[in-house]
């Protein structure tokens, strides 16, 4: 018996310490990123369920995460939604926006994407149907993010536990995209 629970709380360890799997992000259909002179959108789609669980993991873990990831001359962004089980939180569940609601919307500058958001960039993300629509308007970003007018961008995606609490699963899916520029 207690073999067993030496070997439970290695594989946990393992689990939790591993580093995060990169593959492609499954959809349905295809993301989506244009550039015009006045904003940037992307479409991201989202597997469609009926309702949504958060804060079911351990506390300070990123259970979810939709991003775009640029290069450009002056660093590496992410900008997206991330959400993550803080620490005294309860058990949540309800639909996507409430979701994303309860997460934090802006942009990070890597290699560091996790605490707060860079506050000079604002960007929004909301649900429109079964896609994330994440959108920069404010000047100053869009000038920082798409003056070097990058091609491509990497959409993120990220999933910190499985669907019940006592699953322990990191994952990152990522997926390469064309920006589309209309000037």
């Amino acid at each position: 018996m207690r073999a067993w629970m030496i070997l439970w709380m290695l594989w946990e360890a393992v689990a939790i310490a591993a580093p995060p799997s990169v593959s492609p992000v499954p959809t349905g259909k295809s993301p989506a990123g244009e550039v015009s002179t006045t904003d940037a959108v992307f479409r991201v789609p989202v597997q469609p369920r009926e309702a949504w669980g958060w804060n079911l993991g351990m506390p300070g873990v990123l259970e979810f995460g939709w991003l775009v990831e640029l290069t450009t001359p002056t660093g590496q962004y992410r900008l997206g939604v991330q959400v993550w089980h803080v620490e005294g939180s309860m058990p949540a569940e309800g639909t996507l926006a409430e979701l994303i609601g309860s997460g934090e919307t802006g942009v990070w500058r890597m290699p560091e994407a996790h605490g707060a958001p860079l506050a000079e960039m604002p960007v929004s993300v909301e649900v429109q149907g079964d896609d994330l629509v994440i959108k920069v308007s404010e000047p100053s970003t869009l000038q920082t993010l798409f003056l070097a007018r990058p091609g491509t961008f990497r959409l993120i995606t990220h999933r910190g536990h499985g669907p019940s609490p006592d699953q322990r699963l990191r994952r990152e899916q990522a997926q390469t995209v064309t920006l589309v520029y209309r000037d």
